[in-house]
């Protein structure tokens, strides 16, 4: 096919010049008969159009072997939460509280008031992790079977490694506040994510008894999917806000910190030396699922059952 292209333009070509000399000589005569004769440059202008107007030869199919540069793909929009500006319940209330006694920490219960924000729907996962890793933003983790699975929440995670990878995003870590209003809701001062109901193994994962023996039985060894346990999910469909895996907060540790907290926007102490994290984990009992449970964790430390999610402006 290509050589026959090429052949048949060359005939074109020929074919062109012999018009243009034929006609050429043709006008020669006609001038040296009523006019003066054509320089060569104007036989150029009247005859190079037409030899250059040829029609266009189509070039041939590019083989497999030539390669194409791929469109860029966008990359998916990012699967937060739309917490609406309004106030809430923060803290401990006795008659919601799974059967438990409050924390005097959790205590008093009051009213907060907060700006509108977003946060993430799932816990971050050892893939998202990892890719902040790679683009050179975020620090490595401990080796560990826990990080091998991509769709569960990162762990082994220290409190200054989550805040980076939020910034990496243009992100933050939730306050305690944005925290336990994305898990509560607006409108009750429920136990739990899902209600005051007893936590099983369909809502959350968590240890659910130490045997006799001193085993610990627990409904899922390590942190679950972070797309898991979608009926526990918390009245804003935020996901694993109890159990699976404990979670950074952005605000220092202070245990009186509820009874001068500001009652708009609160953002922890200013200064401490331990950091909240809020959720319960998959080792821990069911207390520590509720709500209003807190436990401060020394910042620089971690294990298999600490990670975190991300929030932003709206």
């Amino acid at each position: 096919m290509k050589a026959s292209r090429h052949t048949a333009a060359r005939r074109l070509l020929i074919l062109a010049l012999v018009v243009l000399f034929v006609n050429a000589g043709f006008l020669l005569i006609a001038h040296a008969q009523e006019g003066p004769a054509i320089s060569s440059s104007d036989m150029a202008r009247l005859y190079l159009p037409m030899v250059l107007q040829q029609p266009v030869v189509v070039p041939p199919t590019p083989t497999p072997t030539e390669t194409v540069t791929p469109t860029a793909t966008p990359p998916p929009p990012s699967d937060m939460v739309l917490i609406p500006a309004g106030s809430f319940q923060m803290g401990c209330d006795p008659a919601h509280n799974g059967g438990y006694k409050c924390e005097s920490d959790e205590l008093p219960l009051h009213a907060i008031y907060l700006d509108s924000y977003r946060i993430d729907r799932t816990e971050v996962t050892t893939a998202q992790y990892a890719q902040c890793v790679a683009e050179g933003a975020c620090t490595s983790l401990l080796p560990s079977y826990d990080n091998e699975n991509p769709v569960s929440p990162v762990v082994w995670v220290r409190w200054s490694q989550a805040d980076a990878y939020c910034r990496w995003l243009g992100k933050r870590l939730p306050t305690e506040a944005e925290w336990e209003k994305a898990a509560r809701g607006p409108r009750d001062t429920r136990a739990f994510p899902w209600g005051d109901d007893l936590p099983n193994c369909t809502l959350a994962n968590y240890r659910i008894e130490v045997t006799a023996g001193g085993c610990i039985k627990v409904c899922f060894w390590g942190g679950n999917a972070v797309d898991s346990y979608l009926q526990g999910a918390s009245p804003y469909g935020v996901l694993n806000m109890a159990g699976n895996i404990h979670e950074w907060v952005n605000d220092w540790v202070q245990s009186d910190y509820y009874s001068v907290s500001p009652t708009s926007n609160p953002t922890g102490p200013a200064t401490g030396t331990s950091r909240m994290s809020r959720g319960g984990a998959w080792w821990t009992p069911r207390d520590y699922l509720r709500v209003a449970s807190r436990l401060g964790l020394w910042p620089d430390g971690g294990g298999n059952w600490v990670e975190f999610r991300c929030a932003a402006a709206p």
